[in-house]
């Protein structure tokens, strides 16, 4: 089994973990132009809850917002990879 370390290591693949300070409310990956982002709440696990894609275009205000989001979570968080 692969560990994200060694997913790392693959050639053409960008990879950073980051370790939040605070409990998070969104679970949120990059991938190209598109952002996908599940929500954590009382009843389930980000991991459990429906996951959309948002797509980086023109008219992408829920990107550049989730994306604002990002930048705000990870001034305060710990890149572990």
């Amino acid at each position: 089994m692969l560990e994200l370390r060694d997913l790392k290591a693959l050639p053409g693949l960008e990879l950073e973990v980051w370790q939040y300070r605070t409990r998070p409310v969104w679970r949120i990956f990059h991938a190209g132009a598109s952002m996908f982002v599940g929500i954590f709440d009382t009843l389930r696990e980000g991991h459990h809850s429906p996951v959309y894609r948002l797509p980086e275009r023109v008219d992408g205000t829920l990107y550049r917002a989730f994306s604002a989001v990002v930048e705000q979570v990870l001034d305060d968080a710990e890149q572990v990879i």
